[in-house]
């Protein structure tokens, strides 16, 4: 878990820890891996017509329980500690959408493939 990134430790400290955890179901976010996240800064880098913000995420959007449920299933662990709960009923003041627009970045037609979660435990 220590070469994880954040995202992961949370769920995977989550999904091993002693306690049940609520995890939103209603928060979705897109993600990267470092290795996806590095190869795509430096084919970037290199371009002269990359210009702006480009946002170095997948364009799959998950949220925090489907990512445990799909870690757990990855793993061949078990998932029981993690349930559904929504953000927008927590009484937290929370943004409900986290994800973001991969639009550009799809125009760049960049070589590096940013995966999503389903594809990258697939892989």
């Amino acid at each position: 878990a220590e070469s994880a990134g954040k995202a992961m430790r949370f769920i995977l400290n989550a999904l091993s820890g002693d306690k049940k955890i609520e995890l939103f179901t209603d928060e979705p976010r897109n993600m990267s891996f470092s290795d996806d996240l590095g190869s795509a800064l430096v084919e970037i880098a290199l371009r002269e017509d990359a210009k702006g913000i480009v946002h170095l995420v997948s364009n799959e959007a998950t949220n925090r329980f489907e990512l445990a449920k799909l870690t757990a299933k990855w793993r061949g662990t078990d998932d029981s500690n993690a349930i559904p709960g929504e953000s927008r009923t927590s009484g937290l003041n929370r943004p409900l959408d986290l994800s973001l627009s991969t639009d550009y970045l799809q125009s760049l037609l960049l070589k590096t493939q940013i995966r999503g979660i389903s594809e990258r435990l697939a892989s």
